[in-house]
């Protein structure tokens, strides 16, 4: 009977590994043209946090503009940063950008830049 037992735990353990595979949304790795995995992805989030200056509407829409050109800075040079570690070479998949003002328990309001971003690198 224990031996009928573990077999049964085994068979369950087996066909539930499939099944959390397939829960990734997509694959991390992409298969090469000879059938070999050629490249993976790596995803980054980023959050910047700024201080307003003031209330008026123009200072607003100068901070988010401010934050973006921020994340747009740091997701462009992070695929220099994934070639001196990881990287042979890197390509920018997605990147969504997130901003608003935050209204504060303190005086001074902020704004909140939030992103994430996909990059398709092939590994050294």
């Amino acid at each position: 009977m224990q031996r009928l037992s573990k077999f049964v735990l085994l068979a369950m353990i087996g066909a539930a590994a499939p099944a959390a595979h397939a829960q990734q949304p997509y694959p991390l790795r992409v298969p090469a043209e000879n059938g070999t995995s050629d490249t993976v992805q790596v995803s980054v989030s980023y959050s910047l946090s700024i201080p307003l200056p003031d209330d008026n509407e123009n200072a607003q829409s100068e901070a988010l503009e401010k934050g973006r050109r921020l994340v747009y800075g740091m997701a462009a040079s992070e695929c220099k940063v994934l070639q001196d570690t990881i990287a042979a070479s890197c390509k920018l998949e997605r990147l969504n950008v997130q901003s608003n003002v935050q209204p504060s328990s303190r005086a001074q309001e902020r704004i909140r830049v939030g992103a994430s971003a996909s990059y398709r690198i092939k590994l050294k």
